[in-house]
């Protein structure tokens, strides 16, 4: 009796891990927004787009929102509104919430065609000014914290057999399977697929070998492998009406027995099958581009190659001018009294190169300003003022403002703030608001850059320029390590796809390295100490042996101090002869740890950078070392010298001794045949 208890809990524990992990916490990093979102000011609120998935059940799916909103609101008059797809669906009175608001926003419908759910949250916050001056616009605010989340969860295995294109299929895989046998060989290829999800759906999808596979797992998956290896490895319950190896690129729908619903299921996979990983790299190229869409609209299909060839040189430019809709500015109108905000966010990729001047062309228009009215328009890039303007009653400001000097940093932007202030001054609640809106089309801004990129962190992808990039590591493969190169991939990427396309770096082992690695910009990654020696041309600032840590730097030798923890990651950025070398050491089996790198390639600005980062499941560090060998290497000079100076400064003391009286000789000769000169022609 106990034993069959028992085994009916199991049973039961594994129906529930079977129904939770359909149910898939995705942070809002995901889908490329930043881990807190903030945003100033009575009105300014934040709006987040999310991929569609057709797989997607929308009665069990929502946002969970974690938000905090500044103390000096009067709550009990404040309110925030959230929107989906720009239809309001939640009113939230602050005065009946706690001081950090959490809230489950489920999704109350289907998508609505445009390929994304839009979430909108619209705050109206009051601060109750007595004397109705205005307050300083960034003492009112409402933060997105990084424990907000969107909650996914996955349709069960349909009944019924329904037909599906690729196109459609893609936006609805759950996880990627792959042989054992294949991971080493197909690395390359099963990177730049994963990577593919990240970048475009903002799935972290997960990974598992087709052998150890469930029945669910195959439940919209991405089958990867040889055709051979596929084929032994599916579970032999599984039945379809079509071979196999039909075509390379296929939908296959398997019928399975479910026992417990007692009734057959459709489990939709999408396979693909090669010799080579070749093969698949072609492939993922062309699903980035328009001619890899159009393949997509068919349930199956051949690899055929393209005839223009795919250039593997790693370019990083940017243009001279852009207009804000070519940086992700939307038409959106901006309304309000007082102090009225519009933080646009510059994207990351034009902080990398080092940005020396910056202008602005701004089209904007607003509502005509009464005679007794006053309106202005403040222009920031970041914290900086650029220009005021003083708004009349054309409702149209067209201005330039010229080229000034700019640094970015981390997360940028450019700040519009309108000042309006009603006949009536501010304690007139009877006054219209004041509307605005930002032309993004014919708004303009002006980069101009350094001709030398740093050699920094910060700096990377840019400095990667001119030269194919690959990816190797010198270790045995297991299924994370996939997401790691995904990763990195992503990194490299930050730069103006729209312009230059999308960058697959080939990723190989140690034992698979090709005689043209020595002239490519290389990514090494290592589970160990040094085993690139015969890469690498100079030596990495950090060194390691088994027993110990050599480097060159009181900076480290301070922070070994502080943080004694020896299961570090590690990165630095050095010159390999004249390419460029970012090298990973990964000593931490914590996951956490090589995100916080991540983290740190993102979130760092010019004055906190380096070449060289370390970091733990909690934290990183920035330490720049080039600077502490100049420094060594100034101190060096100054102690050959202070060597030579006690060894022949008597010597040199005499020989100046001596220069000096030949010299003073020499000016009084001059001067006694000056003057006899003088006294001569004067007789």
């Amino acid at each position: 009796m106990r034993l069959s208890l028992l085994i009916l809990v199991l049973f039961f524990n594994c129906q529930l891990f079977v129904i939770a992990k359909d149910t898939i916490k995705r942070p809002f990093t995901e889908f490329g927004y930043p881990k807190n979102t903030i945003s100033f000011g009575k009105k300014s609120g934040a709006v987040f787009y999310i991929a569609d998935d057709p797989l997607r059940d929308f009665s069990q799916s929502g946002f969970y929102l974690e938000i905090m909103v500044s103390p000096l609101i009067q709550k009990e008059k404040s309110q925030i509104n959230i929107k989906l797809d720009d239809t309001p669906v939640m009113s939230l009175n602050l005065g009946e919430q706690a001081d950090t608001l959490k809230v489950f926003v489920p999704l109350q419908k289907r998508a609505n065609g445009s390929g994304f759910l839009k979430l909108a949250i619209e705050p109206s916050l009051w601060y109750e000014n007595e004397d109705c001056m205005d307050i300083d616009q960034k003492s009112i605010w409402l933060r997105v914290s990084d424990n907000s989340y969107f909650l996914d969860r996955t349709l069960e295995p349909a009944t019924v057999k329904k037909e599906w294109n690729i196109a459609e299929f893609l936006p609805s895989v759950q996880t990627i399977l792959i042989p054992k046998a294949n991971l080493e060989s197909y690395a390359s290829a099963v990177s730049h697929l994963h990577f593919f999800f990240l970048h475009n759906q903002g799935k972290n999808l997960s990974l598992k070998f087709l052998e150890d596979a469930d029945p669910l797992d195959f439940h919209h998956a991405l089958i990867v492998g040889e055709s051979s290896l596929v084929k032994k490895s599916l579970p032999a319950s599984f039945a379809t009406s079509k071979e196999l190896d039909s075509n390379p690129i296929a939908i296959y729908s398997f019928e399975y027995m479910d026992s417990l619903r007692n009734q057959t299921i459709y489990l939709n996979n999408l396979i693909v099958t090669s010799k080579n990983s070749g093969d698949l790299d072609i492939l993922t190229q062309n699903l980035f581009t328009d001619y890899g869409k159009s393949v997509l609209l068919n349930e199956s299909f051949s690899i055929v190659e393209k005839h223009t060839s795919y250039d593997r040189t790693y370019k990083f430019d940017t243009k001279q001018k852009y207009n804000l809709s070519e940086l992700g500015m939307d038409e959106e109108v901006i309304s309000g009294k007082g102090r009225v905000r519009k933080n646009f966010l510059i994207p990351e990729f034009l902080a990398k190169p080092s940005l020396n001047t910056l202008s602005v062309d701004l089209s904007v228009n607003y509502s005509p300003v009464g005679k007794n009215d006053k309106a202005y328009l403040n222009v920031f890039i970041n914290n900086r003022l650029l220009q005021t303007y003083q708004l009349d009653d054309s409702g149209v400001l067209e201005k330039s403002i010229a080229a000034r000097k700019a640094q970015f940093g981390a997360s940028n932007y450019i700040g519009f703030e309108f000042i309006y202030i009603p006949e009536g001054g501010m304690c007139d609640e009877a006054a219209a608001d004041f509307f605005a809106q930002i032309n993004p089309k014919n708004s303009f801004i002006g980069l101009q850059f350094h001709n030398r990129i740093p050699e920094t962190l910060h700096a990377f992808p840019s400095n990667f320029d001119g030269k194919e990039v690959g990816i190797i590591y010198d270790y045995d493969l297991s299924l994370d390590d996939i997401k790691h190169f995904s990763k990195i991939i992503s990194l490299l990427n930050i730069r103006d796809t729209k312009a230059l396309g999308i960058y697959l770096p080939k990723v190989t082992g140690t034992k698979n390295i090709t005689d043209d690695a020595g002239e490519m910009n290389l990514i090494l990654v290592s589970r160990s100490g040094n085993n690139f020696e015969s890469l690498l041309q100079d030596s990495p600032y950090v060194e390691f042996s088994k027993s110990k840590i050599i480097y060159r730097s009181d900076e480290l030798e301070k922070f070994f101090g502080f943080i004694p923890d020896k299961q570090l990651n590690y990165v630095q950025l050095l010159d390999n002869g004249s390419n460029k070398v970012l090298k990973f050491n990964l000593f931490s089996k914590d996951r956490l740890a090589f995100e916080k790198l991540l983290d740190g390639f993102r979130e760092q600005f010019l004055t906190n950078t380096g070449n060289v980062m370390i970091a733990n499941s909690k934290r990183y560090f920035f330490f720049d070392l080039s600077q502490t060998d100049v420094k060594n290497q100034k101190l060096e000079s100054e102690a050959r010298f202070e060597s030579f100076w006690h060894g022949y400064r008597i010597l040199i003391i005499s020989i100046l001794a001596a220069l000096v009286i030949v010299l003073l000789i020499y000016i009084y000769k001059k001067s006694r045949f000056a003057q006899k000169s003088i006294e001569d022609a004067r007789k």
